[in-house]
């Protein structure tokens, strides 16, 4: 039947309204059987983790472990079935590294041993910690070492390369359980209970029209990039009218929220991590705020490590502005220290401050073009024509050093090996300001 005016115009394929979190949180897996895709891993019978649980059941100490992977592949919903699924009884507190400092970290691990320590909780307990790769320096170090006691098993999850994200303590001490992104099948088998979801929760009292086109599932599937919660996302939108057609999904890639916006779109992490940067660095030497401040939100909003961008800014500060401002490196080393301490997001606004001032500041490189002529000059020369003066030599100086204090500061000759007197390594060229 065709769903006539009287009908209050919401989407029928869609859960009654006390039932209004959306179809990924509902069809989230209760059981790691129930997590799609990712055999190799999550097989209790031939996988890894089942690997895991045996080995665990001898030694009665559940793993560590590092969970990598691209969105939307299960990795938070299997980190929060890993403890309970081997014992019910352990107890799972969340940390969300990007919102907490690392005073609450310390309050959260002293409770865990003080409990235990009183004898007020039996129970094991098992950390999980979400976007790992947005934890300061200090919050690592101070995971690994609850991991060195084994007051906990921790579960670190990540979008981003551990090599470049977690410390070498941790992945030493923690296994690695890298997911692949979904299959085009996985992403079908999701879709699929997507609308036994949405179907059962129908209000049968509606009359309905309801239509679902293959192809339009299809379409989905191949959007959807390998992320399950994104194939979930447009299925829900892609209801119009109690039908679910090719028309509304390409209408809804080409022009809706789920396109191939950055933030719904699967992306090379480490294609727009060294892309990103150089154009910061190319916009920051161009004397660009826009640019800068515009590439430094990409590396952000990609989750690029903010200490590898505080690094990068550090380097600009002496290759690109350098003398023209030496209070430049201050402010970048600055931006790294606060970066380091504070961590994400409230890091944001020093990575900002500091790509806009060195933006913003004159530009002289004259400091690298006087390392480089030197390096030159040196690799086509010998050691000994490499050699300080005679007069420096020996430990007391010799008699033939001229002491500079003792005429102003300054040397009354070249300092030079006499093979390089005369030679201009550093020349004070003209610093560049911005417009």
């Amino acid at each position: 039947m065709i769903i006539t005016n009287a009908i209050e115009p919401v989407s029928p394929l869609t859960p009654h309204r006390q039932e209004a979190t959306c179809l990924s949180i509902q069809l989230r897996p209760t059981t790691i059987d129930e997590i799609v895709g990712n055999h190799h891993i999550l097989s209790l019978t031939d996988g890894v983790i089942g690997r895991i649980y045996e080995q665990s059941r001898t030694t009665h100490i559940l793993q560590s472990i590092i969970i990598t992977g691209p969105p939307g592949t299960g990795k938070t919903s299997f980190a929060r079935l890993y403890a309970k699924s081997f014992d019910p009884s352990y107890k799972l507190i969340e940390f969300k590294s990007g919102q907490a400092t690392v005073t609450e970290l310390n309050k959260i691990i002293e409770r865990i041993s003080t409990d235990r320590a009183n004898g007020l909780t039996s129970a094991r307990v098992c950390l999980f910690v979400d976007e790992a790769h947005r934890c300061t320096k200090p919050q690592q170090d101070r995971l690994l070492s609850v991991v060195e006691e084994g007051i906990l098993t921790l579960i670190l999850a990540t979008t981003v390369s551990p090599h470049m994200a977690i410390i070498e303590g941790l992945r030493s001490r923690c296994l690695l359980l890298s997911f692949n992104a979904l299959t085009s099948k996985d992403i079908l088998q999701i879709c699929v209970r997507g609308l036994n979801s949405m179907l059962d929760k129908l209000d049968t009292s509606v009359p309905l029209d309801i239509c679902v086109e293959p192809s339009a599932i299809a379409k989905i599937v191949v959007a959807a990039r390998g992320d399950g919660r994104k194939a979930l996302s447009l299925l829900e939108l892609s209801v119009t009218g109690g039908r679910i057609t090719e028309q509304n999904v390409a209408l809804l890639l080409s022009g809706g929220v789920h396109g191939d916006t950055l933030m719904h779109c699967t992306f090379n992490q480490e294609q727009v991590k060294y892309e990103g940067v150089s154009g910061m660095i190319k916009a920051i030497r161009a004397s660009d705020p826009q640019g800068a401040v515009f590439y430094l939100a990409l590396l952000l909003r990609t989750a690029v490590d903010p200490l590898y961008i505080a690094r990068r800014l550090v380097i600009s500060a002496s290759e690109d502005i350098g003398l023209a401002d030496s209070q430049a490196l201050t402010v970048a080393v600055s931006c790294y220290r606060a970066t380091e301490v504070i961590g994400l997001p409230e890091a944001h606004y020093a990575l900002a401050q500091t790509a806009l001032y060195l933006s913003l500041a004159p530009k002289s490189n004259s400091a690298g073009t006087a390392l480089n002529n030197a390096f030159a000059a040196i690799d086509n020369a010998t050691l000994a024509d490499c050699l300080p003066p005679e007069g420096y030599k020996s430990a007391s100086a010799g008699t033939n050093y001229v002491y500079p204090h003792n005429y102003g500061g300054y040397a009354l000759e070249s300092t030079l090996p006499e093979s390089f007197r005369g030679h201009i390594f550093y020349s004070e060229a003209s610093v560049h300001k911005p417009p």
